[in-house]
């Protein structure tokens, strides 16, 4: 699931790049709303989802009053700025594997944390990846 606009560099590479070299599909969202989100989420059974906190938090907001079925949601790469604790609990609790990534406009991302760290390592990812 990709709602950032594909002339974004986020949209562009991890909604349509990405994809496509290793043979997924990609689902787009025109205009983010975290009721369409969810929804596209629910409907499409999206395995991946990359957006910044406010996507995140957003989507949390709307969980806690109308239940989604996302066990399909494998993760969800965040980014674009720090990720609230609360944020990150929310997401373990609901069985969202919350991914922080840090990188920039030009080459993404540079950090990443693992989909095994525990929370507390989540939070201070410091290990860059290979020949960065």
């Amino acid at each position: 699931m990709m709602p950032a606009p594909l002339g974004h560099a986020t949209g562009f590479l991890h909604g349509v790049t990405a994809p496509f070299l290793i043979g997924a599909r990609s689902v787009l969202l025109d205009i983010f709303t975290p009721d369409a989100c969810l929804a596209l989420l629910e409907q499409q059974r999206c395995t991946c989802m990359l957006g910044a906190t406010p996507f995140v938090y957003d989507l949390l907001n709307v969980l806690e009053k109308q239940p989604a079925d996302l066990s399909a949601l494998r993760f969800f790469l965040c980014g674009g700025t720090t990720i609230p604790k609360k944020v990150a609990r929310e997401c373990q609790q609901l069985g969202i594997k919350l991914l922080s990534v840090y990188g920039s406009t030009e080459s993404s991302p540079h950090a990443v944390v693992n989909l095994d760290d525990p929370l507390s390592r989540f939070m201070h990812t410091d290990v860059t990846l290979p020949q960065v």
